[in-house]
């Protein structure tokens, strides 16, 4: 018998303090059971956890820069959150699958391939909503427990 792992939905929101007073900001995940847990990036994957996530051999927690094409561009911040060869994080877009993506999970990417949306992001308060094919936004991010059970999820 396969056991579901249980997803929760989640709202993004920036460091409202740092969003206010820098160019740069981190995003953490609010929502069921989740309380400000940071976005981190996983060998290209975007995992949101209340500490390091262990499942990865390359991590790091991610500062954004807003692009002018509605991009967000993901770097290292300089606080030691990194295990691995973090360098593979330098100027990545945070991208959302598109509708016709096989992996509906969220990442980081420097070359997006057609199915990654790397420029419809678009705030609405201090939420972060993705723009849809059809003009819609939509803030149907939601996570997806690891199964270490060590409060890592995968962003969706």
């Amino acid at each position: 018998m396969k056991l579901s792992t249980p997803s929760f939905s989640a709202f993004l929101l920036p460091a409202l303090a740092q969003l206010a007073a820098a160019e740069s900001f981190s995003l953490y995940a609010y929502g069921d059971s989740l309380g400000g847990l940071a976005l981190y990036y996983a060998d290209g994957k975007a995992v949101v956890s209340a500490s390091i996530p262990s499942n990865a051999t390359d991590v790091s927690r991610v500062t954004f820069t807003k692009e002018d094409s509605n991009g967000l561009l993901g770097n290292p911040p300089n606080d030691n959150h990194t295990t691995g060869d973090s360098g593979s994080l330098a100027n990545q877009l945070l991208y959302v699958p598109s509708s016709s993506a096989t992996s509906k999970q969220v990442g980081l990417t420097a070359d997006a391939g057609a199915d990654q949306v790397t420029s419809r992001f678009v705030w609405y308060g201090n939420s972060l909503l993705v723009e849809d094919e059809s003009g819609e936004y939509t803030s149907l991010f939601s996570v997806k427990k690891s199964s270490s059970d060590d409060g890592e999820y995968a962003l969706l």
